[in-house]
């Protein structure tokens, strides 16, 4: 299998001040740019793990995994000095992260550091995930799990089965091969279901739930809200139970448990 080689480059933006919402509500911000090409053998997983700031990771055409990372702070240059993006090899992959000095302060002197990263074919994505920030996953391959704690979570076009989680932000869902798991606790939910390999819970705690199920999807369905209405549109379902605020139904002969629930919002599952 080939290998790559190892391309690395940084350079510091002057300060600048900057406008509107921030890292911190005076100074000026430091901000410093990572770009590097990492070679990664082919069926290598690939993580990106962050903790403050977005990730976005998308498929690209080079030959080598592309790394655009922002470090920005309004805490001053020694305080973004402390953060370092670190590429390591692990017994299960390649991991990218932002790595944080233990102990350091992040209230007073927040850093932030954006990703974007390219994924030749024939690399899968493994993890995505970040404290503070939108994780995205876009046209690449392996079976992946994207997290944030507050931020929106979204997976589009993945050939593999996806987990997506946040705490405040929505999540989102199309053209991927399958969902294993969708869950917020403020946000909406869209989820496309083209298959499901066991039991999948879709799950929020304040916003809507709307699932789009392939029509020849063999799965039992639970819909529940319990300030809302759950409503069925384009599939037919073998319902057990049949309410205003439940419906509990298979189609094409049930199979897998797909439930979907919000306390307060409506459910909604329409075909795909």
């Amino acid at each position: 299998m080939r290998r790559r080689t190892v391309l690395a480059a940084a350079s510091i933006a002057l300060p600048t001040a900057l406008a509107g919402c921030s890292l911190l509500d005076d100074g000026t911000e430091v901000t410093e740019t990572v770009d590097r090409q990492v070679d990664v053998e082919e069926g290598t997983p690939v993580s990106v793990v962050g903790q403050n700031g977005p990730i976005e990771v998308t498929a690209t055409d080079a030959e080598a995994v592309q790394i655009d990372a922002t470090k920005r702070t309004r805490g001053g240059q020694d305080a973004l000095d402390t953060v370092e993006v670190q590429i390591d090899s692990t017994g299960s992959g390649v991991l990218i992260q932002a790595a944080y000095p233990e102990n350091r302060d992040l209230i007073e002197r927040p850093v932030a550091v954006d990703f974007e990263v390219g994924i030749p074919s024939g690399i899968p994505v493994d993890t995505v995930e970040t404290a503070n920030g939108e994780v995205s996953a876009t046209g690449v391959a392996g079976d992946v799990s994207l997290a944030s704690a507050n931020g929106p979570v979204q997976a589009e076009d993945v050939d593999g089965y996806v987990r997506l989680q946040t705490t405040n932000g929505g999540v989102d869902v199309t053209g991927v091969a399958g969902v294993d798991r969708a869950a917020t606790t403020n946000g909406e939910i869209d989820v496309e279901l083209q298959a499901i390999r066991g039991d999948v819970p879709v799950e929020t705690t304040n916003g809507d739930v709307t699932l789009r199920a392939a029509t020849a999807l063999e799965a039992t369905f639970d819909l529940e809200t319990s300030v809302g209405d759950v409503s069925v549109q384009g599939l037919s379902l073998d319902r057990s139970t049949d309410s205003s605020n439940r419906i509990v139904g298979d189609l094409n002969g049930g199979g897998d448990r797909v439930t979907a629930e919000t306390t307060t919002g409506d459910v909604t599952l329409r075909s795909l």
